[in-house]
């Protein structure tokens, strides 16, 4: 099957990014952001009138998202006005449209109170802004007769190139330049390889898959064992030092379990998810 004429809206961004360095239908995709002078584009509904009546779209993935969790936090009205307003307004019309469309979400619709991974159907209770942002637009979807589109909830995403903004890649640019690197041992995540992502975002496209699934690989880790796993693998010999998440002084109130399931994936695709390790081996 071929699958032609895909936009994707906010791919300035890392995981824009991705999917231009890394998926197989890129050539049947047109990127619109914020960087590009010849696809520049502003979240309005007369935009996103414009663009799919002049383009015939049949596919979109919709990553246009106010992302840092700290600055949803310190700009609350701006985060609420992109992430929930207009993104509502975008999705309304893609679904009016019927034109399927991945939306991606968060680890932090959760509140990170549980003592195992959360699975697709666990309740959501995030207490974090960005995290109630994304609940929003969820529960918005989730009450739609026609569910012609998808929901990914992703967890960090890494890239072995080490050249985005990621924790990761940022991590790594701290300790060139500091003797001693302080991250947290208590909050706990379930990466996911960049290049697994865009597979299963090219399967989905493909097929039109429908629902809500966790995106996440099979290891968990603290932030401090993420970091001693990568520095032993890329030979840095910066000190690390484990503090606790509130250490750090952040004003939101962060989740600390963000460990997800990826049973259902799995399951849906029969897909395997690449080792973490083996992934920075040279």
């Amino acid at each position: 099957m071929v699958t032609t004429n895909i936009a994707v809206f906010g791919s300035d961004g890392s995981i824009g990014n991705y999917i231009r360095k890394y998926s197989k239908l890129k050539k049947n995709m047109t990127f619109y952001s914020r960087k590009y002078k010849n696809n520049f584009f502003d979240i309005k509904i007369s935009n996103v009138e414009n663009i799919l009546t002049k383009k015939k779209f049949t596919r979109i993935v919709f990553l246009i998202s106010f992302t840092r969790p700290e600055k949803c936090f310190l700009k609350k009205k701006l985060s609420y006005e992109i992430n929930v307003k207009k993104t509502k307004k975008f999705l309304k019309y893609l679904i009016k449209r019927k034109i399927y469309f991945i939306f991606f979400s968060s680890e932090y619709v959760f509140s990170g109170k549980n003592n195992k991974k959360y699975r697709e159907n666990d309740k959501k209770n995030s207490r974090m802004t960005y995290g109630l942002n994304k609940i929003e637009i969820e529960s918005f979807l989730n009450r739609q007769l026609t569910k012609n589109f998808s929901i990914l909830r992703l967890g960090k995403v890494y890239d072995n190139s080490l050249s985005d903004n990621s924790f990761f890649s940022n991590l790594i640019k701290y300790s060139k330049k500091n003797k001693s690197v302080y991250v947290a041992d208590d909050q706990y995540f379930s990466p996911v390889f960049s290049r697994d992502l865009v597979k299963i975002i090219d399967i989905f496209l493909k097929k039109q898959i429908a629902g809500t699934f966790n995106i996440c690989g099979d290891q968990s880790f603290s932030r401090y064992e993420f970091a001693q796993k990568l520095f032993k693998l890329l030979k840095i010999n910066t000190q690390l030092i484990p503090i606790k998440f509130n250490q750090l002084k952040m004003k939101e109130n962060f989740s600390l379990n963000t460990t997800m399931s990826n049973k259902k994936i799995k399951k849906r695709l029969n897909f395997k998810f690449c080792n973490f390790e083996k992934n920075f081996k040279t």
